[in-house]
């Protein structure tokens, strides 16, 4: 098991939210946060390998919301391996 954290060069932080650039994710934002995520985890560890974890202020504007993930992508049998987290409870 490879563990790879803050201070790696290979791990992209503090990236936009490929939206309006608020720091929250909003429902439209996540296909391309996924499609990164995964395209960073083929790069670094192989393909359908690795967790992307990504950190933020809030997630589809509920704030009663405080984690998500989708098991596997819609067009692929690879688990998607993508995980939103609120920094805040």
């Amino acid at each position: 098991m490879k563990v790879r954290v803050a201070g790696d060069p290979n791990i992209n932080r503090n990236v936009s939210d490929t939206g309006n650039g608020d720091g929250e994710i909003q429902q439209g934002e996540e296909g391309s946060l996924d499609s990164n995520g995964r395209k960073e985890l083929d790069r670094n560890f192989g393909q359908g390998k690795g967790i992307k974890l990504y950190f933020t202020n809030e997630i589809e504007d509920t704030p009663s919301i405080r984690g998500s993930a989708d098991a596997r992508d819609t067009n692929s049998s690879i688990p998607k391996a993508i995980i939103y987290l609120k920094k805040s409870f």
